[in-house]
């Protein structure tokens, strides 16, 4: 054992020994001094011939990465930019984005209040024409948020601003033509002056015609009449309306009870050159009262006619079921009977007449009443019977004129035709009266009375 050790240090202290000369002394004090630039590295033992040639190993420099853009940094810097015109730059980009961004918003603004308005306008004329339905018809049916007062009268307004009677549009018939003077309030009125009297019908002139349709009240409809007299201009120079011009107009429906008068709208003129006028005025009679008189249908068969005929059958039922009542000739039989045991007397009494006569009874008050129910009920849907009038086709017309008639566009200014007659060399004409003949009369209107003879 001991052999095997020494063997083993031996060999550790040849492997561990060094292999160059040892003539430095490694106990001295002297301190080791390094000089890189003197320093040589040593020489291989071997010579370099005899080791084997090994490739040259090449190690590239290392690369440089490119620039990049950092993540919170909005612009890398490149060297020899100018920084100041960077800023200038984008923040100009910044206030025109800033711009565009309120540009649009302004023309989204504005179309959302174009489309408003246009749904807005949509609406009214929606509304505008229900109300034109409404007021058309026969009835009118309003809301709770459209409840006018009571008595108060529905009328149509036309496009010059003045009120137009229109046929079933007033709630109470009697107080139309108040509903029409509404539109007149206290307010300043300035007098214009119309330099075209030759070509103008004013307001209040009479048109007289007749009727080419009859009218029935039972239900609305159209009228046709005829104009019978030339209707000459303010100023009495033309003649505007010619006899044989045609009138067209509306009749309501809906009379009331005592009501004799049917109320007319004329709505158009047409002449037969074709000229045509919307004139929305009021037929009236010869005096100048609103509506139309004729013959007037009260209905009184249909309304109590049936009431009548039964009252009566319901009063013959009352006075049989009296005289069944009163009827007392029935014939009774009497029987008597003794109990042979004990001695007792029992009477009876029959009277085989009298269930007969109980049902009979029964049976006619029941037809009295029930004729009179019926009677009732006949009375109640028969008594709202509107009465209707009739007009007779040829009866005499006459339309209230209510608005100006402007015939200006059809005729030239006389006053320009006059001067352009003078330019050219004629003779100053006799001036006209302006007031029409029809209108004042003058001192030769009536002739002269024949002399008395004795």
């Amino acid at each position: 054992m001991a052999g095997i050790g020494l063997l083993l240090a031996g060999g550790l202290l040849y492997i561990n020994w060094p292999s160059g000369p040892s003539d430095r002394n490694t106990t001295s004090n002297e301190e080791e001094a390094f000089e890189p630039s003197t320093f040589q590295p040593r020489e291989p033992a071997t010579p370099a011939t005899a080791l084997p040639p090994q490739d040259q190993i090449v190690i590239p420099p290392p690369q440089t990465p490119p620039p990049q853009q950092s993540a919170d940094v909005d612009q890398t810097v490149a060297p020899g930019v100018d920084l100041e015109e960077q800023r200038r730059l984008l923040e100009q980009q910044m206030r025109e984005a800033e711009a565009r961004r309120l540009a649009e918003e302004e023309a989204r603004r504005r179309e959302e209040e174009a489309r408003l308005a246009e749904e807005a306008r949509k609406r009214k004329e929606q509304e505008e024409k229900e109300l034109w339905v409404r007021l058309r018809s026969n009835q009118i049916v309003t809301d709770g948020e459209q409840d006018a007062p009571a008595g108060e009268a529905a009328a149509a307004i036309a496009g010059d601003g003045q009120l137009v009677p229109v046929p079933g549009a007033d709630l109470d018939p009697n107080k139309a033509f108040l509903a029409q003077a509404e539109v007149s309030r206290n307010a300043q009125a300035t007098a214009t002056k119309n330099y075209r009297t030759d070509a103008l019908i004013a307001e209040g002139t009479m048109i007289r015609g007749f009727l080419e349709t009859a009218i029935n009240t039972d239900l609305p409809g159209m009228v046709r009449a005829v104009v019978r007299e030339d209707v000459y201009s303010l100023d009495g120079r033309r003649v505007l309306i010619p006899k044989g011009s045609r009138l067209t107009g509306e009749y309501k429906s809906g009379i009331a009870r005592g009501q004799t008068r049917v109320f007319i709208v004329w709505n158009r003129m047409i002449r037969s050159d074709g000229v045509s006028v919307n004139i929305g005025s009021p037929g009236a009679d010869s005096l100048g009262r609103g509506g139309m008189a004729g013959r007037v249908d009260r209905h009184w068969l249909e309304r109590f006619g049936s009431a009548i005929v039964l009252s009566i059958v319901g009063g013959a039922a009352e006075y049989l079921s009296a005289l069944a009542d009163a009827s007392g000739g029935r014939r009774q039989e009497t029987i008597t009977r003794v109990d042979p045991i004990t001695g007792e007397v029992t009477t009876i009494t029959i009277d085989p007449e009298r269930t007969e006569e109980d049902a009979r009874q029964i049976a006619i008050e029941r037809s009295a009443s029930t004729m009179t129910e019926l009677a009732k009920e006949a009375f109640e849907d028969s008594r709202n019977i509107p009465p209707t009038i009739y007009v007779d086709q040829g009866t005499s017309v006459i339309v209230f004129v209510r608005r100006d008639l402007d015939f200006s566009e059809l005729y030239a200014d006389p006053v320009q035709e006059e001067l352009a007659r003078l330019k050219r060399g004629g003779k100053p004409r006799v001036a006209i009266d302006p007031a029409p003949l029809y209108a004042t009369p003058k001192d030769n209107w009536f002739p002269a009375a024949p002399p008395v003879t004795k």
